[in-house]
């Protein structure tokens, strides 16, 4: 049950800077957030909740239930999104990121077709990011369509919705975002591709999350993990590499760890049988290449069955 606080008062508590505050963490994957000032990630464990580690470490902070989906850090402020098959509202907890303490729980009103589920239903997503820019606001979209297993041409149109939710003089204000433009403007993605590659290295070259290193990914397929990744800060000195089986996954440097996170893969070990692992969040030690830790995070995609 959440706790009957005064949305205003929830809002006005948030933003505690009295106005529209940076966000102090930014998303490297859905549910994954990097406070790479205080050397800290927070993510949805894989049983469901959140933890929050030392990047360098590898070292639980905390672990809570108190909530589902981190969104945004604010102030030393964690808010963090409560899995919920309500439709027409989406519930919010306020953390302490120091120590996970909850602080409050509210709910802010979205459109009632709008079931703000963490995890991805048959045909049906919603996602929430910080908003593009300075603004302490959070970019959500809901989709949700009829799956089918033979097509049909009178097959229902999906049903979408996007806004933004912003807290202006102390109360919370979704501001629906009808137009396709007007949603890319307000969303928060970095880029990919540096403006400026290394030069004289082969391979293809990628942004880090922050903008702040260049990540170089070549393919040598005679290797069991088949891309040796090289990573450079900003003036393009070499700071380490590593290997791995993708040709690239959004990444981060925080001091010497390269923090990324592996898709789902199986793999037949010597002896016949098969190893299968899950989404991963992986740190690996820019010094030595090798992995300083990995940690099981929540898949919110859809992996049940469909229709035939």
């Amino acid at each position: 049950m959440l706790s009957k606080k005064v949305l205003t008062l929830a809002a006005a508590s948030l933003f505690s800077t009295g106005g529209a505050a940076a966000n102090d963490a930014f998303t490297l994957a859905d549910g994954l957030l990097v406070d790479a000032g205080n050397g800290q990630v927070v993510f949805m464990r894989e049983g469901g909740g959140l933890e929050q580690i030392n990047i360098a470490s590898g070292k639980a902070s905390w672990v809570s239930d108190a909530a589902d989906r981190p969104v945004m850090v604010v102030g030393g402020e964690l808010t963090a999104q409560i899995d919920t098959a309500t439709a027409g509202r989406v519930d919010f907890v306020r953390l302490d990121a120091a120590t996970g303490t909850t602080q409050e729980t509210f709910s802010v009103a979205l459109p009632a077709e709008v079931r703000p589920t963490v995890d991805d239903g048959l045909g049906q997503t919603f996602t929430m990011r910080p908003a593009r820019g300075s603004k302490a606001g959070l970019v959500w979209r809901f989709e949700k369509r009829v799956v089918q297993g033979a097509f049909m041409a009178d097959a229902p149109k999906p049903t979408r919705h996007a806004g933004m939710l912003e807290a202006e003089s102390g109360s919370w204000k979704n501001q629906p975002l009808s137009d396709a433009a007007s949603l890319k403007a307000q969303e928060s993605r970095a880029a990919t591709t540096p403006s400026r590659p290394i030069a004289g290295v082969e391979g293809r070259q990628f942004l880090a999350a922050d903008g702040s290193h260049v990540l170089v990914s070549l393919r040598e397929p005679e290797q069991r993990l088949a891309y040796r990744w090289q990573v450079f800060d900003a003036s393009g000195n070499k700071l380490g590499e590593t290997r791995s089986r993708m040709a690239f996954s959004p990444f981060v440097v925080v001091g010497e760890t390269l923090l990324f996170v592996s898709q789902p893969y199986s793999e037949r070990q010597r002896d016949g049988a098969m190893r299968r692992e899950g989404l991963t969040l992986r740190a690996m030690d820019l010094t030595t290449g090798k992995q300083r830790w990995q940690k099981a995070i929540r898949d919110t995609r859809y992996n049940g069955p469909y229709p035939t």
